[in-house]
């Protein structure tokens, strides 16, 4: 398996230049949470396409209005941008949308109608990066605890590639983080962790089990042995994110292909990046001896 270790390092490292050199050059779209504007749900009493109340929308110069269907046919969302809002208020512009497509459809029921200013969005994001932040550190502290150091330095590593990963595929699709697409990066941050922790037991194991083999050896038996119950419990997830994506409308879309690039992602790193470290950072069978065993082995 690690006969593979040089070839997948090249190519972590450059998925991760592709990635980074999207953020850059694209930059990551941000949602109506991060910078402010209006969000307008509304039911119609007929059945009406997306694309019809986008035409209507752009013949009165709402052109940037988001619409987005939330099943069915009757209920939709509208996502307007904080810069529509101009000096005033941000819920003027909401009204109007409102008052517009009222000329056109009488009957339709507002369901709600909600304003994010931008100071809001900025605090959301703050909070964001302190949560992320606080999760690196705890995960290194648990990992580092319960094997070793090494063992913390390539979790987090590999939890990193997943984020720039992911956020690179973000800026590259254009699928714009909110709190939605952020509730998915850090669903994908926990189930990478968990396939890198199952992944890390098992090379625990091997390395006291096998402590005449080198450490290459040893990691390799491990990911073997753990394979099969990667790629099934990763395969299975990615076949119901298909699903939500494909068939689960623009509401769960952006969510669904957040899932869908990071488990692809985790999957990748749990094997070839969390692992591939350890031997980078020089771990041998004896470091993993518990002290039993090595008051055995000096006798």
């Amino acid at each position: 398996m690690f006969a593979w270790r040089r070839p997948a390092a090249g190519l972590s490292l450059l998925l991760l230049a592709v990635a980074v050199l999207s953020l850059a050059a694209l930059g990551l779209p941000l949602g109506l949470d991060f910078t402010g504007g209006s969000v307008i749900e509304l039911r119609f009493p007929q059945t009406l396409s997306a694309g019809l109340l986008r035409d209507h929308l752009a013949q009165a110069d709402f052109a940037t209005v988001t619409v987005q269907a939330l099943g069915g046919g009757h209920d939709y969302l509208f996502r307007l941008p904080a810069a529509l809002a101009g000096t005033g208020p941000v819920t003027v512009p909401a009204e109007a949308v409102v008052t517009h497509l009222r000329g056109i459809i009488p009957d339709l029921q507002v369901l709600r109608l909600d304003a994010l200013g931008p100071q809001m969005g900025a605090e959301l994001a703050q909070r964001g990066a302190l949560a992320f932040g606080l999760v690196l550190v705890g995960v290194f502290l648990y990992v580092g605890f319960r094997f070793e150091h090494r063992f913390a330095v390539g979790a987090v590593a590999a939890l990193l590639f997943d984020v720039a990963i992911t956020l690179g595929g973000m800026a590259l699709f254009r699928i714009p983080l909110d709190l939605t697409t952020l509730a998915a990066l850090l669903a994908v941050i926990g189930y990478s962790l968990n396939d890198s922790i199952v992944i890390f037991d098992r090379v625990r194991e091997e390395l006291r089990s096998r402590r005449r083999q080198s450490a290459e050896r040893c990691l390799s038996v491990a990911v073997q042995a753990t394979l099969s119950r990667t790629l099934i419990t990763s395969g299975t997830t990615m076949v119901v994110v298909l699903a939500l994506l494909i068939f689960g409308g623009d509401a769960l879309r952006g969510f669904a292909a957040v899932l869908l690039i990071g488990l692809i992602s985790g999957t990748w790193s749990s094997i070839f990046v969390a692992t591939g470290l350890l031997l980078r950072l020089g771990l041998l069978p004896e470091d993993m001896l518990l002290p039993d065993a090595g008051l055995e082995d000096a006798d």
